[in-house]
């Protein structure tokens, strides 16, 4: 029994591992791996700080996965508010890094992802500003101004 679960733990770590490392690559057989990964383990933290899967394309910018993992699985608005232990959100994390193309994708999906705050009360349009993210900086503004939520 007990080797059973350590091999179950030892697979699922190695899976993350993975998943992991696949999320800042754009080869084929990375964005295979993430395919396999998405399919069961979307919204599952990954690392020690509750990133997902998708905070990891969204701070590496990997448009090629985030697409075909669009194509892949429906990605719900839910799965885009899965917050890491600091409260952040995906579209935080790409606003952090400037990942102006991912950030237009999320938003393309779920507009409202603007008004997310992470623990510190952050908003990814001020996670941009404070990171010197101009042209997300510029983009979010764009959005909120057109909802009105100024």
């Amino acid at each position: 029994m007990q080797v059973k679960l350590e091999r179950k733990c030892t697979t699922a770590s190695l899976r993350q591992s993975a998943a992991y490392t696949a999320a800042n690559r754009d080869d084929e057989k990375s964005i295979e791996i993430l395919r396999d990964f998405c399919r069961e383990e979307m919204v599952s933290p990954i690392d020690n700080r509750g990133d997902t899967i998708l905070h990891f394309i969204a701070i590496h910018g990997n448009v090629r996965a985030f697409r075909l993992i669009l194509e892949e699985r429906p990605v719900s608005s839910e799965d885009l508010r899965v917050k890491n232990k600091n409260g952040d959100t995906p579209l935080h994390e790409a606003a952090r890094f400037g990942r102006k193309e991912i950030v237009e994708m999320m938003l393309s999906l779920k507009r409202d992802l603007v008004l997310e705050r992470n623990n510190s009360g952050e908003t990814p349009i001020y996670v941009a500003a404070a990171s010197g993210k101009k042209e997300v900086f510029i983009l979010l503004a764009r959005i909120i101004f057109v909802m009105n939520l100024l």
